[in-house]
């Protein structure tokens, strides 16, 4: 987002050129221009321009984690120099908690959607969506906040001065409204600061409110900056060529996922916005499928027309998808959808991300000072099929095998469920062929075959709810037995070996793959069939051999 002050080669020039930001209205609770409109005189406080070249080397991600406790509802930083491939700082810890008394208000010190500026001084404002008077989703919707959560930092490793800024006293006829997402920009064209937040009177728009110092507002009475006619949130802009592109979601029933609308000037105006198209940027060609995304976040590639655009799978408990484009002009449904773990990497848990572009001077600050979160060695294990070119790995769904595609995020779907550590063999330690393998995601559960209960299948809500379950029924009645289950660790030698696998040439000849033979019972292998992972002889067919075959991708 250049004007964001999030691009590499956005200058002073540029933006004074692309802003133009004027009172706007916009639906039932439209404030008129002329009640609100800001001249674009110069006035006391008012913030002069950067003019200061731009050095910066990195991104710095600004997420909060994905579940509702406070070191999850907090800020946690993250890096990264190309805009795909993220590290993570202090171990995914926390790097600010907010205090749990601010300004002598009690509360539960939660946040998120996390969102930090560097302002036009070199400093540093970090601005989030208050959720301080709640401890969880639950007892959140009954007293939503109104304000934003803000503080300030010189170098984003001490943060000072944590207080409330309040957006808006009533949307509308709606006293009691909620200030979310909140992102801020400079605009050089009224020289302040502009917040850009989601608030709600009687349905979702984007407001702006201005500021010289983060501490008070300039028009307590917010402006509608867009208002498609009807719900939407998360609404963040990137200029381009004169235009500036809106990414929202789309917050109505059937939608739940990102729209793309562009002005027809270089103002952002009420009124100036339209669609690209109806069709939601996260869906791509099957725009019937409702994908669950918001808090889109959009970065350009300095010196190239190249944008990638994250978003927040938000069912799914930290999982972002990425999409890129060369053309912002471009069918939203066009851009091209890259996939997790291979395309980009993001740290375990991001929820609602943002960015800052930093120095290396800074970079290698925050580096010094969190340390470097350094991924645990994992392995995937692919198999040999593939549908549409696109291989399937081994995962797991409601704790039994399976397989899929890594940007399968249907039902729930994690990155951490394709990944496994390998370890030696717990029925024996000392043979280096005999290997086990432990969930990434949950430490402490194993892959195994259940030899005291074969013919454990799953039953209830697994059978429709766990991605791809609907190949359990595909099965035959007579190979319904040793599926595989992912299975807390017993300190039992049955256990043990039935969580164990000798790895063996490949059945199906390839010398860079294995098979994996069971330890229980040496006349079966793990093998797939209709999308689940089970135990089975392989030795017949030239499929079953195929099928038995894998490749362990170490990472």
């Amino acid at each position: 987002m250049a004007f964001f002050k999030k691009l590499a080669q956005a200058s002073t020039a540029f933006l004074a050129s692309a802003l133009l930001l004027s009172g706007c209205g916009g639906g039932s609770d439209a404030v008129s221009a002329s009640s609100t409109e800001m001249t674009a005189t110069a006035g006391a406080g008012d913030i002069p321009p950067d003019t200061s070249p731009d050095t910066s080397v990195a991104w710095v991600m600004s997420y909060f984690g994905p579940n509702q406790d406070l070191p999850n509802d907090s800020l946690h930083l993250a890096f990264s120099t190309d805009g795909l491939n993220w590290t993570g700082l202090n171990d995914g810890k926390p790097v600010y908690q907010a205090p749990t008394t601010i300004q002598g208000i009690a509360g539960s010190g939660h946040i998120r959607d996390p969102y930090i500026l560097r302002k036009n001084d070199g400093k540093f404002v970090y601005i989030a969506t208050d959720w301080t008077l709640a401890v969880n989703d639950s007892n959140y919707w009954n007293r939503p906040s109104k304000r934003i959560f803000v503080a300030d930092s010189t170098d984003l490793i001490t943060f000072t001065n944590p207080r409330f800024l309040t957006m808006a006293t009533a949307l509308g006829s709606n006293t009691q409204p909620h200030a979310w997402a909140p992102e801020a920009y400079y605009d050089p064209d009224r020289r302040k600061y502009a917040i850009v937040w989601s608030g709600n009177a009687d349905r979702g728009r984007t407001y702006v409110s201005y500021t010289k110092d983060f501490n008070s507002l300039v028009n307590p009475v917010p402006e509608v900056l867009f208002d498609p006619g009807y719900d939407e949130i998360d609404a963040t802009v990137v200029p381009f060529n004169g235009r500036n592109y809106l990414f929202y979601k789309d917050e109505t029933g059937s939608g739940k996922d990102i729209q793309v609308a562009k002005s027809s000037g270089a103002g952002l105006l009420a009124g100036s916005f339209t669609r690209i198209s109806p069709n939601y940027l996260t869906r791509g060609a099957n725009q019937s499928v409702m994908q669950g995304t918001e808090g889109p976040l959009v970065i350009k590639v300095p010196g190239q027309e190249r944008w990638y655009m994250y978003a927040d799978y938000y069912g799914n408990g930290g999982v972002f998808g990425c999409w890129t484009t060369t053309n912002l002009d471009s069918d939203p449904a066009t851009w091209t959808k890259l996939t997790n773990g291979v395309d980009f990497k993001l740290p375990e848990g991001v929820r609602h991300a943002n960015t800052v572009r930093v120095t290396q001077a800074q970079l290698d600050a925050l580096k010094a000072h969190y340390g470097v979160t350094v991924t645990p060695v994992s392995t995937r294990i692919k198999t040999t099929y593939s549908e549409g070119g696109t291989p399937f790995y081994v995962a797991h769904a409601w704790f039994h095998g399976m397989i899929t595609q890594l940007n399968d995020t249907a039902n729930g779907q994690l990155p951490a469920d394709f990944k496994w550590k390998a370890v030696p063999g717990l029925a024996d330690p000392i043979d280096p062929n005999l290997v086990s393998f432990e969930a990434t995601g949950f430490a402490g559960r194993y892959l195994r075959i259940d030899s005291a209960n074969p013919t454990r299948w799953p039953t209830g809500g697994s059978l429709t709810q766990a991605n791809r379950g609907y190949g359990l029924g595909w099965i035959a009645t007579a190979d319904k037995k040793n599926l595989t289950w992912v299975d807390p660790y017993v300190d039992s030698s049955t256990f043990k070996s039935d969580a164990t696998f000798r790895k063996v040439p490949a059945l199906n000849g390839d010398a860079n793959m294995v098979s994996l033979q069971w330890y229980g019972n040496t006349t079966l292998y793990l093998r797939h069939m209709a999308y689940q992972l089970l135990g089975l002889p392989s030795t017949g067919s030239s499929q079953q051999k195929i099928d038995a075959s894998f490749t362990l991708e170490t990472q």
